[in-house]
């Protein structure tokens, strides 16, 4: 983005300090987490697009002093191992270049995309494709996994090796089940002999049966069509069972009822190496909280759209759940599942409108306001769970503030409130329950690489930027 010319703000405005262009570039006086997990203020140099020193305590010389983060927090950047950027096929929801922009501005660093595009990235030169688009026009680093099967069918396996060497981290059918056991058999199999993990989307079309809200939402009491819980759970407790016996790497998409928590604890019962996600919405809302509307009317479509998502969202008891697993580490980290859709698309009939929310701008906000600040999570477990934990665990660069890491950090406002607007996203997609909420947690700066990719303009100077390479 441009750089705007700062001004004063509800938050405090960050000062540019020193001339010249030191050989360490440092951001000083922003809040951190030290390395016994204590909380301090503590000053960070970049160079060469890596950390090269942390330090506690007193300042850096004011002239070796690039940015100023007094009142701020200093966090890695984030990771988000589940996102739709769309492209190819379907660019009037979203583009790497409109996703990434979106995902720097929510203070992500790296991001992996799902391959469910138009066509599938279910073929080396698809993929190969799709990454060299990524490298043209991305702000963040860009990662993808490949379909698990061709043209998702669930049917004929893809090549898993080549797709590997061309650097897929994992492999998923998102968006699709896949029904025969004998076909995620081999799968698991193959994706161990080549290292890589499977990423699932647990979902029995057979029982889901084109339902739309959990049975306790109030729209299906007006005839809106049910999806039970079992239909998310039972290909769950199939595959951490072909998981064990494969001895293969398992990721759970989206988790999001107790039942499937019961599946993921079988799983590492009998020694399968099972991680799981879950999504801010699936945190924050309940099937409760949609609204009852009459699903036939426009104004009714209009309102229920938002809330249209897969898999549901399910009942209160489910979501306080999710939450304690989130604490306790049962759920490893989270991921937004970041799913675009034009407005059009969202206001159709029920039945027929797509499934998913945007949640790149809005993920840490969110979490923090809703979980961190009523005491349902520490804010060092939320930055773990966005932050190191998908880092490690889908073996990506950032995840942690050290010397010798990259240089991939935001800096967040914890204390200035902002309410959500969809209309200055930078995503296409504005499909969000979430309008008008008023969150705390808004990230002010991201790098990459020591790089300035994202700056409020009205927090952070131009001279900051130049000094940081920003854009």
């Amino acid at each position: 983005m441009r750089p705007a010319s700062p001004k004063r703000s509800a938050g405090r405005t960050l000062r540019p300090r020193g001339r010249g262009r030191p050989v360490r570039r440092w951001i000083a006086n922003g809040r951190l987490f030290t390395p016994d997990g204590k909380e301090a203020v503590g000053h960070l140099a970049v160079e060469g697009g890596w950390i090269a020193d942390v330090r506690f305590g007193p300042p850096p010389p004011p002239a070796e002093v690039a940015l100023d983060a007094e009142g701020l927090w200093l966090f890695p950047a984030f990771v988000d191992v589940h996102v739709h950027f769309r492209e190819p096929g379907q660019t009037h929801k979203e583009t790497i270049e409109t996703g990434s922009r979106a995902a720097a501005r929510g203070g992500f660093a790296t991001v992996v995309m799902m391959p469910n595009t138009d066509p599938p990235l279910d073929r080396p030169e698809r993929f190969r494709a799709a990454l060299r688009q990524a490298a043209r026009t991305a702000r963040v680093r860009v990662y993808g996994t490949a379909a698990i099967t061709l043209d998702q069918r669930g049917e004929t396996l893809v090549d898993m090796a080549a797709l590997a060497r061309l650097g897929a981290v994992g492999f998923t059918d998102d968006g699709r089940g896949i029904a025969r056991s004998d076909v995620m058999r081999a799968a698991f199999r193959l994706a161990r002999a080549v290292d890589r993990p499977i990423l699932m989307h647990s979902e029995d079309a057979a029982l889901s049966a084109g339902g739309v809200f959990r049975p306790e939402a109030p729209p299906v009491r007006r005839g809106v069509r049910p999806w039970p819980k079992v239909a998310e759970a039972a290909p769950l407790f199939r595959d951490v069972l072909l998981a064990a016996e494969a001895k293969a790497r398992y990721h759970v998409q989206h988790v999001s009822t107790a039942l499937s928590l019961e599946a993921i604890a079988l799983g590492r019962r009998l020694g399968a190496d099972v991680s799981a996600e879950v999504t801010p919405h699936h945190l924050i809302l309940t099937a409760e909280d949609i609204p009852d509307v009459d699903p036939d009317t426009p104004e009714g479509r209009r309102r229920l759209g938002p809330y249209k998502m897969n898999p549901p969202l399910a009942p209160a008891a489910d979501v306080d759940a999710l939450r304690r697993a989130l604490a306790d580490g049962t759920i490893d980290l989270v991921a937004t599942d970041h799913a675009p859709h034009a407005e059009d698309e969202k206001a159709r009939p029920i039945d027929r409108s797509p499934f998913g929310i945007v949640g790149l701008e809005t993920a840490f906000p969110l979490l923090f306001t809703a979980l961190v600040r009523t005491g349902h999570l520490t804010l060092r477990r939320l930055v773990e769970a966005m932050s190191v934990r998908p880092a490690a665990r889908f073996r990506l660069p950032g995840g942690r503030i050290a010397p010798g890491a990259p240089a991939d950090v935001v800096l967040v406002d914890l204390e200035t409130p902002r309410p959500v607007d969809p209309a200055t996203f930078f995503s296409k997609g504005k499909n969000t329950p979430f309008a008008g909420r008023v969150l705390y947690g808004w990230p002010v700066a991201t790098f990459v690489a020591g790089r300035v990719i994202y700056a409020d303009p009205d927090r952070v100077p131009p001279s900051a930027l130049r000094r940081f390479g920003g854009r």
